[in-house]
C-alpha cells in the first residue's frame, strides 16, 4: 500500500508541474497587455474574449492566441465589422511578448444596416446600368442612330465628318484629315437592311508596317481608352498582331464590347504593305437575320435549278 501511494506521488507530481508549466499565466493581465499594445499600435479599442494559451516549445515561453472585435469602413463606405485573430508569444516571467505575424487571420462582415443599404444601392446600380443601355443600344455614332433611312444617315455623316475634320499639315490651309480624339481615320461607311442603318465600319488611316510597332499601339489606344471610359473594359480582348503575321485582306480582333442589342469591335486589317485599325458598330441580330436571308435564298435557288433539270 505504501509502496502504491509512492507512485502515485512520483507520477503525479510531475503531471501537476506540466499543467503548471504550461498554463502559468494571468490570461486577464495579457488581455489589458494586449488591448493597450493594440490602441498603442493600431489606434484601435479593442476588447476580445479572453486569451486562449497553448504550450511553447521552450518551457519559459507560453502561446497566446487573442479574437477581438472592432469597427470600421471598407473602401466601398459600408461600415464592418472585423473580427482579427492573432498570435503572442509571452515569456512566463516577465510577460514581454512578441507577435507570430505569419499566423495572423481576419474576418469581415457587413454590418446588418449597411448590408440593407448595400442591397438598394446594388439594385438602384442596375436600373441605372439598364437605363444606360437602354438609351446607348441605339446609339452608333454621335447622333446618328440605328434605324435611320440613308437619307438621314448622310446628312448625320456629312456634319460628323465636318466636326472632326482638321489641318493635316501646319503649313497647308487646304489639306484636311478626320480623327475622333486622337484616333485618325478616313471614311465612314455605313450598311442597310431594309432600308435602315444596321452597321457602321470607320476606317482608320493606314500605317506602313515601318512605322506599325510604334502607331498603331498609339492609334488603338487613343479609340479604346474613350471606349472603357463610357463602356467599361471590353468582354473580349486580343494582343495586336504582330503585322508580319496577318494574312493580306483579313481582319484581326482586337477588343470587343456588348452593350445590349449593340455590339463594338476594334479590327486590324493587313493590305499589302499597311495596315488600319477600323472600328465596327453593328447590331447582330441584324446580321444573323441577313445570313439566314442570304442562305434561305441560295438554298430556293438550288431548288429551283433542281427542279429545273
Amino acid at each position: 500500500m505504501n509502496k502504491l501511494k509512492i507512485i502515485k506521488k512520483y507520477v503525479l507530481v510531475p503531471f501537476l508541474f506540466l499543467i503548471f508549466n504550461c498554463q502559468s499565466i494571468d490570461t486577464h493581465k495579457v488581455k489589458s497587455i494586449l488591448n493597450a499594445h493594440i490602441l498603442e499600435t493600431e489606434n484601435i479599442i479593442a476588447d476580445g474574449d479572453m486569451p486562449e494559451t497553448s504550450k511553447h516549445n521552450s518551457p519559459d515561453s507560453i502561446i497566446v492566441s487573442y479574437l477581438y472585435e472592432f469597427y470600421a469602413m471598407n473602401n466601398k463606405g459600408d461600415s464592418v465589422v472585423i473580427y482579427p485573430k492573432r498570435y503572442f508569444v509571452f515569456n512566463k516571467k516577465n510577460l514581454n511578448f512578441r507577435e507570430i505575424i505569419e499566423l495572423r487571420e481576419r474576418q469581415e462582415f457587413v454590418h446588418y444596416r449597411d448590408l440593407e443599404a448595400k442591397k438598394i444601392r446594388d439594385s438602384l446600380l442596375i436600373i441605372k446600368k439598364d437605363s444606360i443601355i437602354k438609351v446607348e443600344q441605339n446609339k452608333v455614332l454621335a447622333d446618328i442612330t440605328f434605324g435611320m433611312s440613308i437619307e438621314e444617315y448622310l446628312k448625320k455623316k456629312e456634319k460628323f465628318m465636318d466636326k472632326t475634320k482638321y489641318l493635316e499639315y501646319e503649313w497647308s490651309n487646304s489639306i484636311f484629315a478626320n480623327k475622333i480624339g486622337d484616333y485618325k481615320f478616313q471614311d465612314i461607311y455605313g450598311d442597310f437592311h431594309d432600308g435602315k442603318l444596321y452597321k457602321i465600319e470607320i476606317k482608320g488611316d493606314l500605317i506602313h508596317y515601318n512605322y506599325y510597332d510604334i502607331e498603331m499601339p498609339k492609334q488603338v489606344d487613343a479609340i479604346k481608352l474613350p471606349y472603357i471610359e463610357k463602356y467599361g473594359e471590353p468582354i473580349k480582348h486580343f494582343d495586336i498582331p504582330k503585322w508580319h503575321t496577318m494574312d493580306n485582306g483579313y481582319t484581326y480582333l482586337v477588343d470587343r464590347w456588348e452593350i445590349g442589342t449593340k455590339t463594338i469591335e476594334l479590327r486590324i486589317e493587313r493590305t499589302g504593305s499597311y495596315n488600319q485599325l477600323y472600328i465596327k458598330i453593328f447590331q447582330p441580330e441584324v446580321v444573323e437575320k441577313i445570313k439566314l436571308e442570304i442562305e434561305k435564298k441560295e438554298k430556293d435557288q438550288i431548288n429551283k435549278a433542281t427542279e429545273m433539270l
